[in-house]
């Protein structure tokens, strides 16, 4: 499912539309819009496999607030 979506950090919003997997306990965000958006610190690193891939791949953690349909 395509939704609008708003990222909120400390430079501001980012409004987007984005892929929304409803089954998932959490999400990642491409690094420029977390840049635009002043996402951060960095509180640490998570390892992500994508189902398409056998191998994980080491992504930042941060805390974000995302608006998803409003």
């Amino acid at each position: 499912m395509i939704e609008s979506v708003v990222v909120r950090g400390k430079r501001g919003e980012v409004k987007v539309h984005a892929k929304v997997d409803t089954g998932a306990s959490r999400t990642t965000v491409d690094t420029d819009i977390a840049a635009r958006a002043g996402l951060g610190p960095v509180l640490g690193t998570v390892r992500i496999r994508q189902s398409i891939s056998r191998d994980a791949e080491t992504r930042p953690l941060v805390e974000a607030v995302l608006v998803i349909g409003g």
